[in-house]
C-alpha cells in the first residue's frame, strides 16, 4: 500500500500539470472505502500534503472508522497525525460539510477490483455526488479502477480522467 500510495502521489501532480497550471497547494477530495484502495488513496493524500504542505485534504469515508481494514485505518491515522488542513467526514455528513467547495483533485479509493454490481447505495450516492460537482472538480483520479467498473460495470461508475493501476492490469 505504501508503494501504491506514494506512486499515485508522484503521478497525480504530473498529470494535473498536463491539464492545468500546477498550484502551490492542492485542495483534494479523497473518497475512501474501508479496503486497501481507500488506504492507497489516504497514503497518496498524506504524500501530497507532505509535498505541498499548504494543501487541504477533505476525506469522505464510505464506512464508519471502526469498519476500516487495519491498514486503511492506519493510513487515516497517519494522514491526521499532527497535521492541519485535514478534514474527515463520514457519508452522508460529508455532502453537507463540503457543500459549495471546489476541489483541484478528487481521488477515488472507494472500491477495489472485487466489485460486482450493483453498487451499494452509499457508494452510488458518493459517486453521484461527485458527478454533480461538475465544474468544481478539476481532475478526477481513480486508484486501481474507477469505482463501479469491473467485469460487469455498474450503471453509473465513477468517471475518472486518470486511473492509476497499482498492481496487475485489469480487463476493464
Amino acid at each position: 500500500m505504501q508503494q501504491a500510495g506514494l506512486g499515485i502521489a508522484a503521478a497525480v501532480p504530473q498529470d494535473y500539470q498536463e491539464l492545468f497550471p500546477l498550484p502551490k497547494a492542492f485542495n483534494v477530495l479523497v473518497l475512501a472505502g474501508k479496503g486497501h484502495n481507500g488506504g492507497d488513496a489516504l497514503i497518496a493524500a498524506t504524500a501530497l500534503l507532505n509535498d505541498y504542505p499548504e494543501s487541504r485534504i477533505s476525506v469522505v469515508l464510505a464506512a464508519k472508522e471502526a469498519e476500516l481494514k487495519p491498514l486503511t485505518a492506519r493510513a487515516l491515522k497517519d494522514l491526521r497525525e499532527g497535521r492541519s488542513g485535514v478534514e474527515v467526514q463520514s457519508w452522508p455528513d460529508a455532502r453537507k460539510a463540503y457543500a459549495g467547495k471546489s476541489f483541484d483533485i478528487a481521488l477515488d479509493g472507494l472500491l477495489g477490483m472485487a466489485f460486482s454490481p450493483p453498487l451499494r447505495e452509499d457508494a452510488q450516492a458518493i459517486i453521484d455526488w461527485v458527478a454533480e460537482l461538475d465544474g468544481r472538480v478539476l481532475l478526477r483520479a481513480a486508484v486501481d479502477l474507477p469505482s463501479g467498473l469491473g467485469d460487469e460495470p455498474a450503471e453509473r461508475p465513477f468517471v475518472a480522467d486518470f486511473t492509476y493501476a497499482t498492481g496487475s492490469a485489469k480487463a476493464p
